[in-house]
């Protein structure tokens, strides 16, 4: 019984040291943590956006009408429209921040279109 008292002694007198550890104050405002939302400053220009507006240019050089098919890279479709034979596509449209390609099909053609500068452009010929 007395090696347990020592024991129990040792593992109290151990957990009682790392429990009074002493913690830093914070060296400036900068360093503190808001405790609730209230105290949370944010910035006035601040946007939270889980888009872009993207410009989608497609040209359609073909000698005839074609439909039209742009979809994100899971093929989910994004816009349909029929481009008649040299017909320009310009529009906006917003696209997920995580997307930088999308797969443009006019007709039998399809290609997969890399995001420049949130623009992405085509020709079709």
């Amino acid at each position: 019984m007395p090696t347990f008292r020592r024991f129990s002694f040792l593992l109290g007198a151990v957990l009682l040291a790392a429990c009074s550890a002493q913690t830093e104050e914070p060296s400036s405002s900068r360093d503190t943590v808001p405790t609730s939302l209230r105290d949370t400053n944010i910035a006035s220009d601040f946007t939270f956006a889980t888009t872009r507006a993207v410009t989608f240019q497609v040209k359609n050089s073909l000698s005839s009408t074609q439909t039209l098919e742009i979809r994100n890279p899971r093929k989910e479709l994004l816009v349909r429209a029929t481009l008649a034979a040299g017909q320009e596509l310009r529009t906006d449209f917003p696209l997920p921040l995580g997307d930088g390609e999308v797969f443009i099909k006019l007709g039998d053609q399809e290609k997969k279109v890399t995001l420049v500068d949130n623009s992405l452009s085509t020709t079709f010929q």
